[in-house]
């Protein structure tokens, strides 16, 4: 699985990018978007990201084994 983060503030590389390589990515992924800049989404999205991360943890994270 494949977790796909970007923002659509990016200066740096568009926010299409992300984009099309979530799309051609094969399996299973997920895409979140952010808001800030290149560098300062993180801080930004804190809320966002953490729930994206949590979220894709609970649906392709490891299983307890039986």
């Amino acid at each position: 699985p494949i977790l796909f983060v970007h923002s659509t503030d990016d200066e740096v590389i568009p926010i299409s990018e992300g984009r099309r390589l979530h799309q051609e990515a094969r399996g299973a992924r997920m895409f979140v978007e952010l808001h800030g800049g290149h560098m300062g989404a993180i801080n930004q999205s804190a809320a966002i990201l953490v729930q994206a991360i949590r979220t894709f943890l609970s649906t392709y994270g490891p299983r307890p084994r039986m």
